[in-house]
């Protein structure tokens, strides 16, 4: 098992992340052993991710880099969310909106319009945003994110509630069912607002059965990271010769889950037994997964940086990073 050497004239994208909101959560809903008495308030955590583009592309654009957004963090209004959210974000409190994530982008230059696509690691109220801002960009979904928007959750806690407007007047794709060799998405037939070409397939990639090069180039793959939520994926972005950059949105939610500190915690609620991830022993390989291409990583030479939406410890080593 290796990963793929950089190409001849390889193409190395750009990750800057964005801070869109913040939440009060409390330790034992996602780890163990803790103090059941520790909470910490979290950054929403989303990504600007800039692919330079080919030539033929350069003559009829104003700017030079493909944009891409890796989740969008909270939307900027509590009231625009759906009256069962707004219950849930009282018990989240402290909570900020500001500055959401379509007010940075155009405080650094970056009009919402010029995003081109926006990737969700999945469709919970923190990372999905206001989608409607991002007038010109194509939605790209995991495979099952579409039933859940449509037909909810029942009975999964009061953070599984969903918006079924929430992608209205919004072109979302959604991914197919990940198999290695399967078409993922027929870029031709769905007029994907990138540059891209051909019908796009899941292949085998590291320790993962199946990812999606979606460029073609090497540059970003879309990792399919079952557990949390269905249709829950991941971006694996090359930004250098030997350097890596994993965006894990919910995958964990503190980095002593990767590194077997702790546990995912489960906890008695009415009678029932509750997890934060939907499928517990999933979300534990897709950790797992990473694990492994952390380790394949350091063995060959290259760096590995694994990012998820809520860090706080990353965050405050790394906030000069963050687009202000």
């Amino acid at each position: 098992m290796t990963l793929p050497c950089p190409r001849p004239e390889q193409v190395y994208v750009k990750v800057t992340p964005l801070v869109a909101g913040t939440l009060t959560l409390p330790d034992w809903a996602f780890l163990a052993p803790v103090d059941r008495s520790v909470k910490h308030m979290v950054p929403c955590m989303c990504f600007l991710v800039e692919h330079p583009q080919s030539k033929q592309t350069l003559e009829s654009s104003s700017h030079t880099n493909n944009r891409l957004m890796f989740d969008l963090g909270l939307r900027g209004k509590a009231e625009d969310y759906i009256p069962q959210i707004q219950a849930h974000l009282s018990h989240r409190y402290p909570v900020t909106h500001q500055p959401s994530a379509p007010e940075t982008l155009r405080k650094n230059g970056i009009p919402p319009e010029t995003i081109e696509a926006v990737i969700l690691s999945h469709v919970h109220y923190d990372h999905h945003g206001d989608p409607q801002q991002f007038k010109n960009a194509a939605f790209l979904v995991g495979h099952g994110s579409m039933d859940i928007v449509e037909q909810g959750l029942p009975g999964r806690g009061s953070h599984s509630h969903f918006d079924k407007e929430l992608f209205h007047d919004v072109k979302t794709l959604e991914l197919s069912p990940p198999k290695a060799g399967s078409i993922a998405l027929n870029y031709r037939s769905s007029s994907f607002g990138l540059s891209l070409q051909g019908d796009a397939k899941w292949e085998s990639f590291g320790p993962f059965t199946a990812a999606l090069d979606l460029f073609g180039d090497g540059s970003i793959y879309v990792i399919p990271a079952p557990g949390h939520l269905p249709g829950h994926i991941n971006l694996l972005c090359r930004t250098g010769p030997q350097n890596w950059i994993y965006l894990g949105g919910d995958v964990f939610h503190d980095t002593r889950l990767l590194t077997g500190e702790k546990n995912i915690s489960t906890w008695e609620e009415n009678g029932h037994t509750y997890c934060v991830h939907l499928d517990k022993a999933e979300a534990e390989r897709s950790i797992g997964r990473i694990r492994k291409l952390g380790a394949l990583c350091e063995r060959e030479g290259m760096a590995l940086e694994v990012i998820v939406a809520h860090d706080n410890v990353w965050y405050e080593n790394q906030k000069e990073r963050c687009m202000k």
